[in-house]
């Protein structure tokens, strides 16, 4: 899952699990757990969380379950800004040319 490196400090592990959902959105848990560096089971609860808040949706179940980044969710202190402008910023390829 190509992006923010999500073992970044800085990046919390509900975020990193809602930028692999959006990647993936049939992605297993363990595939979800991998991507976030943390474990399935601690990924099912935050999945659980990030629906309760309203930035994400399960559809299906069992195999057949997916999930749906609801991108224009605003964010809790988001001044404004959406779940969809925090993953496209967290998923935006890294300039060649940094600015000084």
């Amino acid at each position: 899952m190509a992006g923010l490196d999500p073992y970044h400090p800085l990046l919390k592990r509900a975020t990193a699990v809602l930028l692999a959902v959006a990647t993936d959105p049939a992605a297993s848990l363990q595939r979800l757990a991998d991507a976030a560096g943390c474990d399935a089971r601690h990924v099912s609860r935050l999945l659980t969380d990030l629906e309760r808040h309203g930035y994400l949706e399960r559809n299906g179940r069992g195999r057949a379950r997916r999930f749906v980044v609801l991108w224009d969710a605003p964010l809790y202190h988001g001044g404004g800004q959406t779940v969809g402008d925090l993953l496209t910023l967290l998923s935006a390829e890294p300039s060649p040319h940094p600015k000084p």
